[in-house]
This record gives structure tokens, sequence and C-alpha cells, in this order.
């Protein structure tokens, strides 16, 4: 079994978490989070003019493109699309 010690300090500066046999939910979860931050990162250029509105729109074909191929290597991503809609 892996155990990973993470520094997790409160908001008073002390604290570890532990985190045992969680690397493959830790990764998935990084991942998943990642993605979140890209496709607000999308929006937030198509707000400003950075993206034209056909751009943003095959920016997120591709997105969701790319994660439906990833789904029988990483079934997580089913999940992901399944809520995104």
């Amino acid at each position: 079994m892996t155990v990973v010690q993470i520094d997790a300090l409160d908001h008073e500066g002390h604290g570890i978490c532990r985190v045992e046999g969680k690397l493959d939910d830790i990764r998935r979860y990084c991942e998943t989070d990642v993605m979140n931050t890209y496709l607000l990162y999308c929006r937030f250029q198509k707000m400003r003019g950075g993206l034209l509105e056909k751009e943003y729109e095959q920016e997120i074909a591709l997105v969701k493109q790319t994660l439906a191929a990833l789904v029988p290597h990483e079934p997580h991503w089913a999940g992901y699309l399944k809520a995104w809609g």
C-alpha cells in the first residue's frame, strides 16, 4: 500500500493529512479540476473577445471529443461528460 503524506495546513498553520491508497482518486479529482479550470478559461477568453463564438464552440467540441476518447481507459470522464450534458 502506498502512503502519501501531504502537508495540509489549516488556517492556524498546522495539520497533516495522510492519504492511504487514494492516489487514483486524487489523480481523477485533480484531472477534473484542471478541466473545469480550462473550461472557465475558455469561457473567459470568449467573454473578453480572445475567442470568437465559433472558436469557442470548436474548442468545446474538441474537449468533449477528446474526453470521450479517454473514457475506455479513464472511465471517470464518462461521468464528467454526463454531468456536463
